[in-house]
């Protein structure tokens, strides 16, 4: 599951909660939308978009990645 958490003034920040072994990553928007993460200790990332939509995403969620991506470009 992934979810928009607030941290701090005016921060927010993606993560990722996986429920089974219940670890928490943070998740990256790229420049074209791609949401990714990347666990300690891997050499590559890991992309989350089509799992994000296959989960039920909140509309904020997908709003801020959208924020997200405009902000790279």
């Amino acid at each position: 599951m992934a979810e928009v958490k607030v941290s701090g003034r005016k921060k927010r920040v993606l993560q990722y909660v996986n429920n089974k072994t219940n670890k928490k990553y943070q998740l990256i928007v790229g420049k074209r939308g791609g949401i990714s993460y990347k666990s300690p200790g891997s050499k590559t990332r890991r992309y989350m978009r089509s799992a994000c939509k296959k989960t039920k995403c909140s509309s904020t969620f997908w709003k801020e990645v959208a924020r997200l991506t405009k902000k790279k470009n």
